[in-house]
């Protein structure tokens, strides 16, 4: 169904033009009505958190859009589609602080960490997308660049700050230690999870369609120097950037509270 949607898109170029457009409209209004949604948020920081990576996924689409316009082609649409599946695992995340009691593990927290998992590789995954950074086409070098690194950062915050939704959900059920390990464990296995999309062309949900070519086809290259090379470095890049991203964040809650007490 969707490679059949693909290609109307690429032999009719306006229509692809237009459902861009028609995606950024939807995406605009979802961002002037999500105010009126914020009770379904825990806080104001998980809002404010939400709106801006609407605001950015907006911004890549708009870019997208220039790019049709100036060229007259939709061999870039794909990025829509691996910005959506990027939203998945964030949308899945902040169902987990609705999920369960206080302190415990319930079969329903336990499946939407299941779904979480599967879909998580999705979000860090487009940062392989800036391959197409080398595919030739008639827009300045400048304008790729910086419309790629948009979709491949919206795509790299969605993956953590959804990681850290359900680093928050573990912090009150296990201790640091184990809650850290099973954090770093995740990214890895994202990391993993990229080399199977990119290379094996593998995608989320083939763990229901095809579970059994899936799982011969993990024993068969989890240690090719491929996918052992791709999923260390990718590994080490994820983690440095979360240890960063939650040093910082930490550092700007720990002054905040310096604030509080001075006043």
């Amino acid at each position: 169904m969707l490679e059949t949607v693909s290609n109307f898109i690429k032999a009719y170029p306006t229509y692809g033009l237009l459902l861009v457009a028609a995606i950024a409209v939807m995406v605009l209004m979802s961002i002037l009505v999500m105010p009126l949604m914020r009770g379904y948020f825990r806080d104001s920081r998980q809002f404010g958190v939400t709106m801006l990576l609407s605001a950015s996924t907006l911004f890549c689409l708009v870019l997208l859009l220039f790019r049709i316009y100036w060229t007259g082609s939709t061999g870039m649409a794909f990025l829509i589609w691996n910005l959506f599946l990027a939203w998945i695992p964030y949308w899945v995340a902040l169902l987990l602080g609705r999920a369960g009691q206080r302190g415990k593990l319930t079969f329903v927290s336990l499946l939407i960490l299941g779904v979480w998992l599967l879909f998580f590789p999705n979000a860090p995954y487009i940062l392989t997308d800036l391959q197409y950074l080398l595919v030739p086409n008639h827009v300045p070098l400048w304008f790729s660049i910086i419309m790629l690194i948009s979709f491949a950062w919206t795509g790299l915050l969605l993956g953590y700050m959804s990681l850290q939704e359900v680093q928050l959900f573990l912090q009150k059920r296990f201790r640091p230690a184990w809650t850290w390990l099973l954090t770093i464990g995740a990214l890895v296995a994202a990391s993993y999870g990229i080399f199977l999309g990119r290379y094996q062309r593998w995608n989320s949900w083939d763990i229901i369609a095809q579970p059994v070519d899936l799982l011969h086809d993990i024993m068969a290259t989890m240690t090719s120097p491929r996918a052992l090379g791709m999923t260390l470095t990718l590994s080490a890049f994820l983690i440095l950037g979360y240890l960063t991203l939650s040093f910082l964040m930490q550092t700007q809650t720990g002054n905040r509270h310096l604030e509080t007490e001075h006043k």
